[in-house]
């Protein structure tokens, strides 16, 4: 909250991660399924950690030492008792826990399809089973022994036909239908009815400004991790050396026009696949954390995703920056300089289009799978359209129109222009396809790209380009806003 100082905020933080055991690993990435990151135990305890930031009174766990080894598990829920000890209320679920873990326990609910076994102190379950004709051997884990109960039908056909009390608990066989009835009669008109706007207008405990601040910060260091990763910035290096290679210093002749027609295609491709196939499994993999904190009142929407496209968008320029420094001077390409800075300009305009298309796919589709085959789909089709592998003016009367719904097109097109302008010559070969190499003039750029069915509209391909791009921006937004609302007013 804004109440607090940024001197205590950070000791509330650094009291968590010690309270926890997760202070060594403060400065570590947690990590993804392609990164390294910390261990599943310390990751376990991370997500408690987030809950507890704000401290609160109860919080509620879902089988927290799943997939975690008997050491860590223990380690785990002996944490949460400190908690407890520190005034916490901890409720969670837990399957077949250890006899060290089942010995932390202070009151135990058991279920069994939604009926009560029992429910009381941990430490008299087993001496109740005993007393109605189910004991527990002695050397016999109290956990496997109680679970083994819930799951046989005859003991719990048995034990539900004689409930009673015990430690002051009274165990109840009620399903849990009955008690959703018994709740909701109980609940006040606003939250029955749902949150109004003021109400969730005072959730957010810090304004926007705070908000936009730390989750700039998060995604900052988020977003570093994958630029700066070696193995993708040798990636671009790599290929950057070999385009180069292939294209070095190509001659201004008339036989050169379509091998440097092609690198200016190859260069608007490869920054349409490479950033879109980045962005489009951005959100699949942020959505549980997203719609977790959005529910909690953490922050609004409009603060992350601005927060969030402002903090990438000049990470995403360093790749592409290095390729075209690189690519653009060896082959060649127009030596003018003029013309390099805005071809360098208008590449950095292509990423941030086609990073938009692959967001907006993500976001409406959450399943990375679908969303991959949905920006093949999209980049493929509009490869195609684009005006290099089949000339415009060739293509079905009835498929014509489609040209201009392809990014490419424009992409492509703005590329090109600056690229192929009046002042970039080409000299004519002995039978040359140009008519005005018959009065022994030379062939420029402009004439290059209208025998290749593309209009010299650079300015115009070059403002597509960034509406599509801020369009796909602001569409995902929306997207964002309607696929991904928790379960209160936004």
């Amino acid at each position: 909250p804004e109440s607090m100082s940024e001197n205590e905020k950070r000791n509330r933080a650094d009291m968590i991660m010690k309270l926890l055991g997760i202070e060594k690993c403060a400065n570590s990435i947690v990590g993804t399924l392609f990164q390294r990151g910390i261990s599943g135990g310390e990751r376990k305890r991370l997500n408690i950690a987030v809950q507890l930031i704000t401290w609160p009174s109860l919080i509620l766990l879902d089988e927290p030492t799943s997939g975690l080894d008997s050491s860590t598990s223990y380690d785990l829920v002996l944490t949460l008792k400190e908690l407890a000890k520190r005034g916490c209320t901890v409720v969670m679920t837990i399957h077949q826990p250890s006899s060290a873990v089942f010995q932390l326990f202070d009151q135990l609910l058991v279920l069994s399809e939604g009926n009560t076994l029992y429910n009381g102190k941990a430490a008299q379950v087993v001496s109740y089973f005993d007393q109605r004709g189910f004991k527990c051997p002695a050397t016999y884990n109290p956990g496997d022994f109680v679970l083994e109960l819930a799951k046989s039908k005859t003991a719990t056909k048995n034990l539900l036909r004689d409930s009673t009390s015990i430690g002051g608990t009274t165990t109840s066989s009620l399903r849990v239908e009955e008690l959703k009835e018994r709740g909701g009669s109980k609940l006040s008109p606003n939250i029955a009815g749902g949150t109004t706007e003021e109400q969730w207008n005072d959730l957010f405990p810090t304004n926007w400004c705070t908000q936009f601040t730390a989750l700039f910060h998060r995604a900052w260091i988020v977003k570093q991790s994958g630029t700066f990763d070696t193995l993708q910035l040798t990636q671009v290096f790599l290929v950057a050396v070999v385009a180069s290679l292939v294209w070095f210093r190509s001659p201004l002749k008339e036989d050169a026009i379509e091998d440097k027609f092609g690198e200016v295609f190859f260069i608007a491709i490869f920054w349409a696949f490479f950033p879109m196939f980045t962005s489009v499994t951005t959100f699949p993999y942020e959505r549980a954390v997203l719609l977790r904190e959005r529910a909690q009142g953490s922050y609004r929407l409009s603060a992350y995703y601005i927060a969030k496209v402002i903090a990438e968008m000049p990470l995403n320029w360093i790749s592409p920056s290095m390729f075209i420094i690189i690519v653009y001077w060896m082959t060649g390409l127009n030596d003018d300089p003029a013309v390099f800075f805005a071809f360098w300009f208008l590449l950095i305009l292509n990423v941030e289009l086609t990073s938009g298309l692959g967001m907006l796919v993500s976001a409406a589709q959450p399943d990375p799978k679908k969303a991959l085959v949905i920006v093949s789909v999209l980049v493929l089709a509009s490869m195609l359209l684009g005006g290099f592998y089949v000339n415009p003016d060739n293509l079905p009367s009835w498929l014509q129109w489609a040209q201009w719904l392809s990014f490419v097109r424009y992409s492509f097109g703005a590329l090109a222009t600056q690229v192929f302008n009046r002042d970039l010559e080409f000299q004519c070969s002995d039978q040359s396809e140009f008519s005005q190499c018959a009065n022994g003039d030379t062939i420029n750029g402009v004439d290059v790209l209208n025998r290749r069915g593309i209009p010299f509209y650079p300015v115009l391909y070059s403002l597509v380009t960034l509406g599509v791009a801020v369009v796909s921006k602001v569409a995902t937004y929306f997207v964002l806003f309607y696929r991904y609302k928790p379960q209160i007013p936004s």
